[in-house]
């Protein structure tokens, strides 16, 4: 898990996931859920929830920082020349 944050009534897991070994360094961002953070249920079971639409689709790293009434997700992207970059998006709570 690359972060866990909670908005009421559930905590939501974000997870670095890939198909098989041969897509090393090129993970995509799963979610999962949890009411008592000790069991989670997978909420992406046919792919992954996040991708990049350039380059390999790597979206990885996921870091939510829950701020006021604000969300910042912080995660890596792939670009169309296949390099990574930080990238940030804000939401409300």
């Amino acid at each position: 898990m690359t972060s866990v944050v909670y908005t009421l009534p559930v905590f939501t897991a974000f997870y670095d996931g890939r198909p098989d070994v041969t897509a090393s360094y090129e993970d995509k961002a799963g979610t999962a859920v949890s009411f008592d953070l000790r069991q989670f249920t997978r909420i992406t079971e046919e792919g992954p929830v996040l991708v990049s639409t350039q380059g390999t689709g790597c979206l990885r790293y996921l870091s939510a920082v829950p701020v006021g009434e604000k969300i910042y997700y912080f995660y890596e992207y792939a670009r169309e020349d296949e390099a990574h970059e930080l990238r940030l998006n804000v939401v409300e709570a």
